[in-house]
């Protein structure tokens, strides 16, 4: 069975990270997919673990370059998820990493066919990933395991904890589907009022 034509749009809000600053920005995304499953159950899994992964890990997170020189010195600073990237965050690359996480994490029983995303700092240009040019990501260096776009556990970078899918009850193992939803542990500012930060040494 197949569910074509089905679309989700949100807006989330997250930090960048480039040179010596930190800037906020504001993110809308659109998803275009189809249903591949006939069982209910994986449905809504699918779709849950989409809402969980942009809403509760990719929202109010550092979008950082995983080489930049102060990252070890933001990340014992933040309480955020890290998403780390293989070249200073933006836009393009971004989104291709999302279409790939999202098709990862949702074990074909969704097809994301398209994500398209766009932000305040692009000002308002729209990128479009729908899996041709995943290759970007690809960087001289970055070993295929460290690319967390390829993983369908919900960590985006190799150096915080993550709780795995069976926690939240978004495990696809049927074993795990009557077992109650546990709150998340994932660590989120509340009150998101971030202000621009000057990192440069004397």
């Amino acid at each position: 069975m197949s569910i074509d034509s089905c679309n989700w749009k949100t807006t989330i809000t997250s930090m960048v990270v480039v040179d010596n600053l930190i800037v906020p920005n504001h993110y809308d995304i659109s998803l275009h997919f189809s249903v591949k499953t006939p069982d209910p159950l994986l449905q809504n899994i699918a779709f849950d673990r989409i809402k969980f992964w942009i809403m509760q890990v990719l929202n109010n997170s550092v979008l950082i370059h995983d080489q930049h020189p102060q990252y070890t010195s933001f990340m014992n600073l933040l309480q955020n998820n890290f998403v780390d990237l293989p070249v200073d965050p933006a836009d393009y690359y971004l989104v291709q990493a999302v279409w790939s996480k999202l098709t990862k994490i949702t074990g074909g029983n969704v097809d994301i066919s398209v994500v398209e995303l766009s932000s305040d700092l692009s000002d308002g240009v729209c990128f479009v990933a729908d899996g041709s040019e995943l290759s970007v990501l690809d960087i001289d260096g970055v070993s295929k395991k460290h690319q967390w776009w390829n993983s369908d556990t919900p960590k985006t970078n190799l150096h915080q904890d993550y709780v795995p899918w069976k926690q939240f009850g978004l495990d696809f193992n049927q074993e795990s589907l009557t077992k109650s939803k546990k709150p998340a542990r994932i660590i989120r500012v509340k009150n998101f009022n971030p202000t621009l930060v000057n990192t440069s040494e004397n």
